[in-house]
């Protein structure tokens, strides 16, 4: 760029980079050479800038650039040295010399000069005016020969400094003179007069008077006159009479201060001069009139309403010197309505209403006087500006839409329009003004042309369905922008994008058997959906083959038919809900229903009829038999024992917790046999029972003892086999007989009461149920005796006598596959696993245990059903559960697992399994990157004001919770 001053100089600037560039750039304006402000003719630089661009348009700038002055100059004396000559008889306070500097910086301070004396003979007579450098004498010089022979002259070494105190020096010599000389005396060494400025030529200003010195013997005339100076043609002096008058016409304003040197002389001593200083002062007069700075002074004033606004100050100067001939007074000529000046500033006041759209503008004439009522007019014109006083207008007060929530990225919406009702109607701008980030965030506007759109995707009718905020307009262009707004609601109108959720992906539900038809527990599900789209319908996806469930449609109530535990103590079903949205979206859950226990099994006895012999001698408190019965209910409080029947003479007692019958009194009374009817109750609610029979015969002694061919034997037989099942049998012997038809074998009372033995066979054969897990091994004591000698001893009562044998017999139980697997934690287990779980990762290991042994007790694990297919894999020997396929938390959320246990895996055909039902709830991680939205480029009119919204990034992430959190920033 380049300009050029006031002076037709060149200036020069370059912009900062030095090339074309597009958008706003600094230019620097440089300095093209040395700057002296005292050797120029002003201190102000104008300079006018132009920038043009390629199409030829162009602005300009006017800069004015003020040169500021440094103190570079020192004060220089006129003269090295001053000198001058001083008459002995000079008066105290006569100036006898002056010395002058001058300072070549331009400002006041540093070329303003000030004098003082440092030094010399003379530093007590004499002394210098600060301001003036005139040096005048402060005390009468010495007139006798001798004083001024010894001291004939004086110096002073005097001293100029600027107002940043750099100093110059110089030297003053005075020397005596007229020592033997007697001047003329003025009666005053200085005069004041007074003249008016001009006056005419002759006119008498003053008359001055001097007289022979007392010392002079000087008898002719004293003759006066003027010494030249640059004012002194103004005037003329009497020679004879001293009269000073007036040569020529003064102007107070040019010149108003006149000093003057005047000399009285006389024939007797033509030497010897007297002088005396006249100083005068000219008078002004009212010879001007008031003058206005322009002939034309042009106001602007803002429409509005004001309590004395000031307009404008007119101004005029009056060029007379003194008050009151330049006291300038204004007043208003024909004064219009509202408006006044004041007399003595010329402030142009207005009091009131103006109205742009009423009146445009005022015009008056001002009148300035002076004190000597001297004048001169002018006129004042007031422009009235349009204000932006009328605020925009909004075609409607208030506006409801609707907006589907499923509307893309820079949906239209509606396109707002204002009006302004200003005369010079400004451009109107439009924005969106809320409190909640969220509406500015999701719903922006056409600054230019009011359509509202859509700024961000993802509309979400469940998170809100109302947007309100305020649509602005705003008059732009003035110095004082007016808006105008309208309330906005938009309504976001659901759509079926929420497929309803299940409370819990598995549900779990106590129920009593044998409560037919009554309500097991109930699924709930939401959806965020609203109106049809979030009605939901309950079904069952998967029933139990018997078809024991149903579930209310609209409740999700589930009821069961009539359920027996016995059968099976749990049950699992699959529900599902679906909304009435099109398509409709659903959900699925798993329910897992225990089937609770109820009192419905009445204790059942091992066998209906028990045979016991007993010797009549047996002790009294002994115990004679046992009874044993078992309850099928699994919360069985516990059975209790009781004799019924057949005890009327309160012979025998039984233990109500163990069932053991004992004798109350001796059975040695001739009585042979005795029936008792034994009952069990199970205590329960309702209180159930059944009944059996023990048959009792009493023996008497007998003389001879049979033998056993051993003293143990031992036994083999499967758990489980039914009652009576052989196991084996004993046989004893008279050692003088061939055969041993009268010897009867009988159990002793510290048998294992699971087995019975044939009175005449000698076989051992089950009595009742036989569990290997429950005891793997009996002991039997079986007596043989020989009834027909009656020398038989009571089996209960463990007295030997010579009439029996005894034999230990032990039994070993045989395991069979009788139990199948449990595992360790029940039949359901969930895991809580991130999705970034490493493939080949342990996830878990898995226990079962089987109450079996051997083979049959050894399990192996399987996964028959898995979804995802092939999601996990698991170690058939060790159960430990590893992952095959990457776990996506955005893709499943849940994998469902079936875990099969088997047992004896040689004989499937004998094997028993048990299922566990795994699920694993995949945890969200971090591992999806925020997705822009397009579209990515959009355009923008220039001239657009700063923080205008251009565009709404916007962006989605697959991840949940804070990781689905997305912030944005300009990289």
């Amino acid at each position: 760029v380049t300009g050029s001053d006031v002076t037709g100089s060149d200036v020069t600037g370059s912009d900062v980079t030095g090339s074309d560039i597009t958008g706003s750039h600094v230019t620097q304006l440089c300095v093209n050479g040395s700057l002296d402000v005292d050797v120029m003719t002003s201190a102000e630089v104008r300079v006018v800038i132009e920038a043009r661009d390629e199409l030829g348009l162009a602005a300009t700038a006017t800069v004015l650039v003020t040169i500021d002055d440094v103190n570079d100059n020192r004060p220089e004396f006129t003269q090295g040295l001053y000198e001058a000559n001083v008459p002995v008889w000079t008066a105290v306070g006569a100036v006898v010399g002056t010395v002058s500097a001058v300072d070549a910086d331009r400002s006041e301070r540093f070329g303003s000069v000030t004098y003082g004396i440092v030094g010399g003979t003379g530093e007590g007579l004499f002394r210098i005016g600060q301001t003036s450098g005139d040096i005048t004498l402060t005390a009468p010089l010495p007139t006798s020969h001798d004083d001024v022979t010894q001291q004939p002259s004086y110096t002073l070494s005097v001293w100029a400094e600027d107002g940043a105190g750099l100093r110059s020096l110089a030297s003053v010599a005075l020397t005596l003179t007229g020592l033997h000389l007697f001047p003329p005396v003025f009666d005053s060494a200085t005069y004041r007069l007074e003249v008016a400025e001009h006056a005419s030529v002759g006119t008498l200003v003053g008359t001055l008077l001097a007289r022979h010195s007392p010392n002079s013997e000087g008898t002719h005339p004293i003759s006066y006159a003027l010494v030249a100076s640059e004012s002194s043609h103004y005037f003329a002096i009497n020679s004879q009479s001293g009269a000073l008058t007036t040569a020529a016409a003064i102007d107070a304003e040019s010149t108003n201060h006149i000093a003057l040197e005047v000399t009285a002389a006389s024939e007797d001593e033509p030497l010897a001069v007297g002088r005396a200083r006249v100083h005068v002062w000219v008078r002004d007069i009212n010879d001007h009139t008031p003058q206005f700075d322009t002939s034309l002074f042009l106001f602007n004033l803002d429409e509005g309403v004001y309590a004395n606004k000031l307009v404008g100050t007119v101004r005029a100067t009056d060029a007379d010197m003194e008050v009151p001939n330049n006291l300038i007074s204004y007043s208003l000529l024909h004064p219009p309505p509202l408006f006044s000046v004041n007399a003595s500033s010329g402030e142009l006041r207005l009091s009131g209403q103006v109205d742009r759209e009423a009146v445009g503008g005022f015009t008056m004439e001002v009148r300035a006087k002076d004190g000597g009522q001297r004048g001169s007019q002018v006129t004042v014109r007031v422009n009235v500006n349009d204000l932006n006083d009328n605020a925009p207008q909004f075609a409607a007060e208030s506006y409801s839409l609707e907006l589907p929530e499923d509307s893309p990225l820079l949906t239209p919406v509606t396109t707002f329009t204002a009006t302004d009702p200003d005369i010079s109607t400004p451009d109107l701008r439009y924005s969106l003004q809320s409190s909640d980030a969220d509406v500015i965030n999701t719903l922006g506007v056409d600054w230019l042309t009011g359509e509202l759109y859509i700024k961000r995707p993802g509309l979400d009718h469940e998170t809100r369905q109302l947007f309100q905020f305020m649509v602005i307009a705003t008059d732009v262009g003035a110095e004082v922008s007016l808006t105008g707004s309208a309330g906005v609601t938009v309504t976001v109108l659901d759509t079926n994008d929420m497929a309803p959720s299940f409370a819990s992906a598995i549900y779990s539900f106590n129920v009593e058997e044998n409560s037919g038809g009554s309500s097991v527990g109930q699924v709930s599900a939401t959806d965020e959906d609203t109106g049809s789209n979030g009605e939901l319908r309950y079904s069952i996806l998967v029933n139990t083959p018997d078809q024991l469930f149903s579930i209310h449609p609209l409740s999700g109530d589930i009821t069961s038919r009539t359920l027996d535990r016995e059968a099976g103590d749990l049950r699992v079903i699959e529900v599902q809900v679906v909304d009435g949205g099109s398509p409709p979206l659903g959900d699925t859950a798993l329910v897992y229903v225990n089937v609770l226990d109820v009192n419905d099994e009445a204790p059942r006895f091992e066998r209906e009829e028990y045979q016991v012999l007993v010797d009549a001698s047996v002790a009294i408190g002994r115990e004679v038999a046992a009874v044993h019965a078992e309850d099928r209910d699994l919360l069985q409080p516990g059975i209790s024992y009781a004799i019924t029947g057949g005890n009327e003479d309160g012979v025998f007692s039984i233990s109500a917790q163990s069932g053991q019958i004992r004798t109350l009194t001796s059975l040695d009374h001739g009585r042979s046999s005795f029936t008792l009817t034994v009952t069990a109750s199970d205590n329960g609610e309702p209180n159930l029972s059944s009944s059996c029979q023990v048959a009792i015969s009493v023996l008497e002694a007998e003389e001879h003892d049979p033998v056993f061919p051993v003293s143990h034997v031992t036994f083999s037989v499967d758990e489980h086999v039914p009652p009576l099942t052989l196991v084996g049998t004993v046989q004893a012997f008279h050692p003088d007989m061939s055969e041993n038809p009268n010897i009867r074998y009988y159990l002793l009372a510290e048998s294992e009461a699971l087995f019975s033995v044939g009175q005449r066979s000698g076989q051992v054969r089950t009595v009742g149920a036989i569990d290997r897990e429950e005891q793997a091994t009996s002991r039997l004591s079986i007596r043989a005796v020989d009834v027909a000698k009656g020398r038989s001893t009571h089996h209960l009562t463990g007295d030997t006598q010579e009439s029996s044998a005894d034999l230990d017999v032990t039994i070993r139980v045989r395991d069979i596959n009788d139990h199948s697997p449990r595992f360790e934690n029940g039949q359901i287990k969930q895991l809580f696993k991130s999705e970034s779980t490493s493939v080949g990762e342990v996830l878990d290991t898995i226990r079962a245990t089987d109450g079996d042994e051997g083979e049959n007790g050894r399990i192996v694990y399987s996964i028959p059903d898995q979804s995802p297919v092939d999601a996990v894999t698991i170690d058939e020997h060790l159960g430990t559960l590893r992952l095959n396929r990457p776990l996506d938390f955005e893709t499943n959320r849940h994998v469902g697992v079936v875990i099969m246990a088997r047992d004896n895996p040689g004989d499937e055909a004998q094997s028993r399994v048990a299922f566990l039902n795994l699920v694993i709830n995949v945890v969200d991680e971090n591992d999806n990157r925020p997705l822009l939205q397009p579209p990515f480029a959009v355009n923008v009119t220039e001239n657009q004001s700063p923080q205008f919204s251009i565009f709404q990034v916007s962006a989605t992430d697959a991840d949940s919770g804070v990781n689905s959190e997305i912030s944005y920033f300009l990289n």
